[in-house]
């Protein structure tokens, strides 16, 4: 059963999928300095998620999913960066990762590193690969006590009229909600694919989201002179629109 605990979608290339849309999950369009920054932050994520893997077995339980979705947000943040290695490793942990063999992801973690070329690596349906699924992409939004990277609380505690806000963190936060639903777009769930309207809805609600995140990652990565009130006004849209997917598409 495919559950949905919150996201959706973003930019599209070639692959047939479902009711016959052609799409292929593509790296959503963010500066490319944003790209550099996330990637920087996500490598020291993935560590810290397999040093808490390598605890116990209830640690590993509750950060295996988030950590199987940063390999798979370097992936294709190396995509963006024209890191063939980096993708390559990446890719290799997210293996590593759905076997449970934390001492081998945890030593592929310790060896990430990104050398960016000028040239972007060709798009490739990276949502099918390393087995990857809904589950996994919506991990990092619970809570951080529960292994998750707490984004779903920090959207909704953001979005609040007069929230001290860290324009750092939320292009970060807006960073991973893109390319989040970027691959949330080509995993709808159950009640996402049971017509064809239901699935255009679930891609409707992710490109808003893409298009609200890349706006809100842009707005971020001014800084200091990054608008509060407009990044307090778009974190509410990604908000509502998150809550309006949840609440049609969430299992009861």
């Amino acid at each position: 059963m495919k559950r949905l605990r919150w996201w959706v979608r973003g930019c599209v290339v070639l692959v047939v999928g479902v009711w016959g849309v052609i799409v292929q999950a593509a790296a959503p369009k963010l500066s490319r300095a944003t790209y550099e920054r996330l990637v920087a932050v996500d490598i020291a994520q993935v560590q810290a998620c397999l040093s808490k893997c390598l605890e116990s077995a209830a640690e590993a339980r509750r950060h295996q999913p988030t950590a199987r979705a940063l390999a798979m947000l370097l992936a294709m943040e190396a995509e963006v960066l024209g890191d063939a290695a980096l993708q390559q490793q990446a890719l290799q942990l997210a293996e590593a990762l759905n076997k449970k063999d934390f001492a081998a992801a945890d030593k592929l973690a310790k060896s990430l590193k990104a050398s960016p070329s000028a040239t972007p690596l060709a798009s490739k349906p990276l949502h099918k690969q390393a087995g990857f699924h809904l589950e996994e992409v919506m991990s990092p939004y619970r809570l951080g006590r529960s292994g998750g990277l707490n984004i779903e609380k920090d959207i909704r505690d953001w979005s609040k009229k007069g929230a001290k806000l860290d324009p750092a963190a939320v292009e970060i936060l807006a960073a991973r909600t893109a390319l989040l639903s970027e691959y949330t777009f080509h995993m709808p769930n159950d009640k996402a694919e049971i017509n064809k309207a239901n699935t255009e809805q679930w891609q409707k609600y992710s490109q808003d989201l893409i298009e609200l995140s890349r706006q809100l990652a842009e707005e971020a990565a001014k800084g200091n002179s990054a608008n509060p009130a407009t990044m307090t006004g778009l974190l509410n849209k990604i908000n509502n629109k998150c809550s309006d997917c949840h609440n049609k598409f969430r299992d009861d």
